[in-house]
């Protein structure tokens, strides 16, 4: 039976994440829907199954991740219950590993502008914990590492002429030789 391997399937969904993420998170969503349900994708036309692993969770959290507001934390907390139903299924040998756990307190220890919020971290946190416990039958260990993930924001894909007008509006030369600096928008 033609298969498509995981391996090719994470290499897709990391090619798609470099895309715009209204674009890629639908994309992403439907291949991970039809790899955990046995369905076929339509666009690996040959291939009636597609593999998958914890990798292939990850990035498409990530690409979820990179949506604005509270879409982002919707789906990226769809995607976990997902994980959580083919963990507890226990017969595809897929669990959760730091990277998830870390991707998820750094998508939902954030409020819905995107700033930190110390009391969703530390709700998630303790979720976090749990899911440990439950899914991979030991409880995370809380280090510096894991309590940065709260902080940190997923990149956010910008259209290019985005990115060059914050470029021409914040880069600045004294004189010719002297280092240019990007100042901050207010």
């Amino acid at each position: 039976q033609r298969f498509v391997d995981a391996f090719t399937v994470n290499s897709y969904l990391l090619c798609l994440r470099r895309s715009d993420p209204q674009t890629a998170s639908p994309i992403a969503e439907k291949l991970l829907d039809h790899a955990i349900s046995g369905d076929k994708y339509d666009e690996f036309k040959n291939s009636p199954r597609i593999e998958f692993n914890i990798g292939t969770f990850n990035t498409v959290m990530e690409i979820c991740a990179s949506l604005d507001g509270s879409d982002s934390k919707e789906r990226v907390n769809s995607i976990l219950s997902s994980l959580e139903a083919v963990v507890l299924e226990g017969n595809r040998g897929i669990r959760p590993n730091r990277k998830t756990f870390k991707l998820l307190l750094s998508v939902n220890s954030k409020d819905d502008s995107g700033r930190f919020c110390c009391q969703e971290a530390t709700v998630w946190m303790d979720r976090i914990r749990q899911l440990s416990s439950t899914l991979i039958n030991q409880e995370l260990k809380a280090d510096a590492d894991l309590y940065s993930a709260a902080l940190q924001t997923i990149p956010r894909r910008s259209p290019m002429n985005t990115l060059t007008k914050r470029f021409e509006k914040g880069l600045k030369t004294e004189e010719e030789g002297e280092v240019a600096t990007l100042e901050a928008e207010q």
